[in-house]
């Protein structure tokens, strides 16, 4: 398939299509939970429901017609739950939660627009030292988890556990006090 250069990317249309229906069957929860969530705000349910499955196939077929890029994406249940929870019942109704939420998404757009989105304040590019100790003891753990699998195991509830575990989570632990 000469669009999304399957061939070039060293996968074939059935592991993509595999790939596909384990996302489907993985992401399928949305539509049920998504308006579960917003019928708490009085919204109806089964036009959110096509509403959910209509902004999830869209933005799934833009990223893979305009990006070329095998992602699929959903409704966030997060913001979702503010909406309804929060904002509708301080708007006084749900439409007029959505206005503000068009609202916001207008206001987001224009600041993209005229470049004021991207002059907001980034992150250190450096983590903070402690944060760098954290992430080497983590490193550590791994490491010694890989050595582990060369055969110095003991048993510890009836699975194998590397014998090091214990020290390098005690180590890991001393390390994030310290911090």
């Amino acid at each position: 398939m000469k669009l999304f250069d399957l061939e070039a990317r060293g996968t074939t249309v059935a592991r993509e299509v595999r790939g596909g229906t384990a996302t489907f069957l993985t992401m399928a929860y949305i539509l049920f939970a998504n308006p579960a969530i917003l019928s708490a705000a009085g919204m109806p349910f089964g036009p959110v429901v096509a509403a959910t499955a209509a902004a999830s196939a869209l933005a799934s077929l833009l990223m893979a017609l305009g990006a070329n890029f095998p992602i699929a994406l959903a409704p966030g249940m997060g913001l979702n739950a503010v909406i309804a929870y929060q904002v509708a019942p301080a708007a006084g109704s749900w439409q007029a939660a959505m206005g503000l939420v068009v609202a916001d998404g207008l206001l987001m757009l224009a600041l993209v627009l005229i470049g004021l989105r991207g002059a907001s304040p980034r992150h250190p590019a450096r983590p903070a030292p402690r944060h760098r100790r954290g992430h080497r003891a983590v490193h550590r753990l791994h490491r010694r988890g890989e050595r582990s699998h060369r055969g110095r195991h003991g048993q510890h509830g009836g699975r194998a556990v590397p014998r090091s575990a214990g020290r390098a989570a005690a180590g890991h632990l001393r390390l994030a006090a310290r911090s």
